[in-house]
């Protein structure tokens, strides 16, 4: 008997991507630049951003103005921030109050697959909304639009023969939200599935919820880091340094990058210098 062996040799190709789409301006990019690698000598500069009036105005508080985006490091403080807000929204607190609509999600399939531990659905199984809620968009609808999965909003109304809330996003665009399919895909099969309204309260979100954002105006409290890369993540959604606000002054340990990302960077100046 005679035995073949085949080898197959693949090639990884590392891409060094050079051009920042997100920010313009050279001195914040450079900055966001040594963050990602660590570097702690920007602390006293971003700590300005804690002094002045919050990034709001007067027109804030209208019901059709999409706010600053709060990011905290963790989940316990984004849904205490919420659920605040949607209760002061709702009691009318600073206005007239606003009614809750409260839309179940219509689940099929697997029943294990939609337990309330399981993060196998981006949507929640009850959203609660209210006329002046913050939100943030859970699936692409209109790419070329705008309306993108984390793309910002606030709900101005709802259509009376459906039920359906209608947001304004913070690219100007007005859209009735309808119910979206979403499935859990097992071995090439569609094994649960999920009926709900792609949107989520987002007063506040979370760091890991806000990987890929872009915002115009963010307030960041991120004086409980606890994982490599989290302050840069943070930092990095805003389009500008004047669109930044710090909720709680940075010290040096919020401030870190992995020790194989620093190597990496390391590895890849050395590299282009002998070019």
């Amino acid at each position: 008997m005679s035995t073949c062996i085949i080898i197959l040799i693949s090639y990884l190709y590392v891409y060094y991507l050079l051009s920042s789409y997100r920010q313009r301006d050279r001195g914040f990019i450079e900055m966001l630049e040594r963050i990602r690698r660590g570097d702690k000598h920007d602390l006293a500069a971003l700590n300005q951003r804690c002094s002045g009036a919050a990034l709001k105005s007067s027109a804030d508080r209208t019901p059709d103005v999409v706010l600053p985006t709060k990011i905290f490091t963790h989940k316990r403080e984004v849904d205490s921030v919420n659920r605040n807000e949607l209760q002061k929204c709702s009691s009318g607190a600073g206005g007239a109050p606003m009614e809750e609509r409260v839309y179940k999600a219509s689940d099929s399939g697997d029943a294990r697959y939609h337990q309330p531990h399981q993060s196998h659905f981006p949507v929640k199984p009850t959203i609660t909304l209210c006329i002046g809620a913050q939100v943030m968009l859970m699936k692409n609808i209109d790419v070329p639009g705008g309306l993108v999965n984390g793309a910002r909003g606030v709900v101005v109304r709802f259509i009376k023969e459906t039920n359906s809330p209608v947001v304004k996003f913070a690219t100007g665009e007005t859209r009735t939200i309808n119910r979206e399919h979403f499935s859990v895909q097992f071995g090439g099969r569609t094994v649960a599935s999920r009926a709900q309204y792609p949107l989520d309260l987002c007063w506040a979100v979370s760091v890991h919820k806000a990987q890929g954002m872009t915002v115009d105006r963010v307030e960041l409290h991120l004086r409980n880091v606890f994982e490599y890369g989290q302050a840069y993540v943070a930092l990095s959604r805003v389009r500008t340094i004047a669109g930044l606000k710090l909720l709680a002054p940075l010290v040096a340990d919020n401030i870190k990058a992995h020790p194989a990302v620093v190597q990496f960077y390391h590895d890849i100046e050395k590299t282009t210098n002998r070019m």
